[in-house]
């Protein structure tokens, strides 16, 4: 599938026309996942590709709990835990502890260091 290799490359280059471009061509990209099964989303916010997540998010992305903790969208998580208890205790699909995105990406949502 080609236009998933060139939206993933686009938001590894961080290039946001053509991340543009490529959601209006074809919406489903919004909520696309890698080989690896990384949602563009989520290699968006890995890269600190900002103006790309929040396009991603206003397209339509859709929000799994790694996703949802990783740009702080609480409601999205509270939601999904209540739907599962035992989805805090899951790994993203690349390996990271579901758990900890939100202190990993949010940091204000982090408790204090002492």
């Amino acid at each position: 599938m080609p236009e998933n290799k060139a939206f993933f490359d686009a938001i590894r280059s961080g290039d946001f026309a053509a991340v543009k471009s490529l959601i209006a061509a074809d919406a489903s990209l919004a909520s696309a996942r890698n080989d690896s099964g990384v949602s563009g989303l989520l290699a968006a916010v890995y890269m600190g590709r900002s103006e790309i997540r929040d396009f991603l998010i206003a397209s339509g992305a859709v929000l799994e709990l790694p996703e949802a903790a990783a740009v702080g969208n609480l409601a999205r998580a509270r939601e999904l835990i209540e739907k599962n208890l035992a989805q805090p205790n899951t790994f993203s699909p690349d390996g990271f502890p579901v758990v900890a995105f939100a202190a990993e990406f949010q940091p204000h949502c982090a408790a204090p260091r002492t």
